[in-house]
């Protein structure tokens, strides 16, 4: 390894340390100049020429600068090709088939997947973790989370898992699981890292307005916010306004939870993000029925459930809308929609006390109690699908 080596690797990983910490421009700044280095002929070594790009492209997946980051993914391909070096790839293969996941080509996604996992573990053991933690994810969307879980437990020790198992929590209605999930992923992370704790803050606010804990929800979604300010990427203003989105509906405001919803689902179908767009728009057809604009609700609900359909991707009540019974969820539905207990009653021709033995169970079942807990319960169903 030549001295140019050394000196663009160390470049690089200040450039990185600088994005982490917020400093954006100059981060990037330093990572521009080592990649130009990298492949512009004056790095020579394979080794430190991959490293290199690998830390330009993770700035860029911190920061969701999807389209840059899938564009040196490629480049880094180009270049292990020309090097006839097979596993010069492998580490970039899992950050390019994250982008892949994002972008909702799950079939792309899990064949880079499995492939990083066969050339990694081939290396040593454990070096498979990054590509096995993000298949699991994989499954999770897919609706298969037995599998997910399987393939979690082969990655205990990552950054990620807390991560992926607090997201499988809160598919099967464990809100508290999935708080204290998201709570171990960002303790783990550290507060200095601004754009790696953006996944742990997006179930933070999903898992505490589940549980009726706005408070919480709101401090996340301002950190997120604080986020999107540094960079303005689409995905994650995006991140940001689903937040509040999911923080208005809990709160009843359809209005403006209407209007968050929409504005991050159309950002998010801008860059590409067809998963998240779905999600955005499923939430958003429960907040429009809940407002009573029927029509915008089909509509919006109908395509969510087309696209996510069309990826081969598991609506949240498909991947598991908790343990209720069917009964449970249809109370827990018409709570959703605004019905108190006697207009519930009515409706499912019920006793009151019977409709009251429900919505307490189901409130157990969910994890959420107190004055909270209707508005908890009320975001629980729209998160899943069923309000």
């Amino acid at each position: 390894m030549g001295a140019v080596d050394v000196e663009m690797l160390a470049l690089a990983l200040e450039g990185l340390s600088l994005v982490s910490s917020g400093a954006v421009a100059d981060g990037m700044r330093r990572l521009d100049a080592a990649a130009a280095a990298a492949v512009g002929g004056e790095m020579t070594d394979a080794d430190s020429i991959e490293t290199v790009c690998c830390l330009l492209i993770d700035a860029c997946k911190r920061v969701r600068d999807l389209d840059r980051a899938q564009e040196w993914c490629l480049r880094v391909r180009e270049i292990a090709e020309r090097f006839g070096d097979r596993q010069m790839f492998a580490v970039c293969r899992t950050h390019y088939a994250d982008i892949l996941l994002t972008q909702g080509d799950f079939a792309r996604a899990e064949a880079e997947l499995e492939a990083a996992i066969g050339e990694l573990g081939a290396l040593r053991p454990g070096k498979d973790a990054d590509a096995l933690v993000r298949l699991a994810e994989l499954r999770r969307r897919q609706g298969r989370p037995a599998e997910a879980e399987d393939l979690l437990a082969r990655a205990h020790d990552h950054q990620l898992h807390a991560l992926v198992a607090g997201l499988l929590a809160l598919d099967r209605g464990d809100t508290a699981e999935a708080a204290a999930a998201a709570a171990r992923f960002l303790r783990r992370i550290g507060a200095g890292d601004r754009f790696e704790r953006v996944a742990g803050l997006e179930l933070l606010v999903r898992a505490s307005v589940a549980r009726g804990d706005l408070d919480r929800a709101r401090e996340a979604a301002a950190a997120l916010d604080a986020a999107a300010a540094l960079v303005g990427t689409a995905p994650l203003r995006a991140a940001a306004l689903l937040a509040w989105g999911r923080i208005a509906a809990a709160e009843g405001e359809t209005a403006a939870a209407a209007a968050f919803l929409e504005d991050a689902a159309d950002l998010s179908a801008a860059v590409g993000a067809r998963y998240d767009a779905a999600l955005a728009r499923l939430e958003l057809a429960a907040c429009l029925h809940a407002a009573g604009e029927e029509e915008r609700a089909r509509s919006a609900g109908r395509a969510a459930r087309e696209a996510l359909r069309s990826l081969g991707a598991a609506a949240p009540a498909e991947a598991g809308a908790g343990p209720l019974s069917p009964r449970e969820r249809e109370v827990v539905r018409l709570l959703a929609r605004g019905r108190s207990n006697g207009e519930i009653a009515a409706e499912l021709v019920l006793s009151v006390r019977t409709v009251e033995r429900h919505v307490a169970n189901a409130y157990a079942k969910i994890g959420v109690s107190g004055r909270t807990a209707r508005a908890a319960a009320t975001a629980w169903a729209h998160a899943h699908g069923i309000a």
